[in-house]
């Protein structure tokens, strides 16, 4: 039996049988987005739609000490941020992302993750004390406009049952009108192992650099502790 969390609740990452979870997932999913044109409507045109998964790792202190993102990002842009080059393993090999997919699923049947970045929790560095996920989109859109959109975290195989820990959704409603970024969760070290923070915080950050400078302000692991215990 799967467990859900909701936004702004967190759950430990250990098995059914109490041991610590090795092995997190993180998979997104999203459409494309069709419209009619000619002749009373009757022709389809696609637009793909590009979102992008992050991850940045913190320290203790709020620092960032390594980073997952899109290698296609331009270097140029990010440097005007301070942020370094995108890559897809983190430096102690950790944490993997599946690469960068610019085009969206034309088939809402089409359950497949379309990005997703998975974590060996046993190999984290020790430098690390949390880890922040997020959803940007590269394009124009926001997400008002962007077909069944959402985040699943897997506690583990994506195969196995009842391996879905959290599912995030996102509408294309006008409820998303002008937010183009999700703030997903945190995975922060506990006394003994880990615990996944729900955040669901959407934004209208137009790139990952403006999401990045929201957590390092926002959040913290001490901040999201406080959090915590107030609710």
């Amino acid at each position: 039996m799967s467990t859900n969390i909701t936004k702004g609740e967190s759950k430990k990452l250990i098995k059914r049988n109490g041991a610590p979870l090795s092995t997190l997932r993180i998979g997104c999913n999203w459409g494309a987005i069709r419209t009619h044109n000619g002749f009373m409507g009757i022709g389809r045109q696609v637009e793909n739609v590009d979102l992008d998964l992050s991850c940045i790792m913190l320290d203790n202190s709020g620092m960032i000490v390594d980073h997952i993102y899109s290698p296609l990002y331009r270097p140029e842009f990010l440097s005007r941020y301070g942020m370094p080059p995108g890559k897809l393993l983190s430096n102690d090999s950790s944490a993997t992302h599946s690469g960068d997919e610019a085009k969206g699923s034309e088939n809402e049947e089409e359950d497949t993750d379309k990005e997703a970045i998975t974590v060996l929790l046993n190999k984290v560095s020790r430098d690390t004390e949390s880890m922040f996920f997020f959803l940007n989109n590269s394009g124009d859109e926001d997400f008002s406009q962007i077909p069944f959109a959402s985040v699943r975290i897997y506690d583990g195989a994506v195969s196995s049952e009842g391996s879905v820990l959290a599912d995030f959704r996102i509408d294309s409603s006008a409820t998303y009108n002008d937010k183009r970024a999700v703030i997903l969760g945190a995975v922060k070290r506990d006394d003994d192992g880990w615990a996944f923070h729900a955040i669901g915080d959407v934004t209208a950050d137009r790139n990952l650099c403006e999401t990045i400078k929201r957590i390092l302000v926002k959040y913290s692991p001490v901040d999201i502790n406080r959090q915590q215990k107030l609710n």
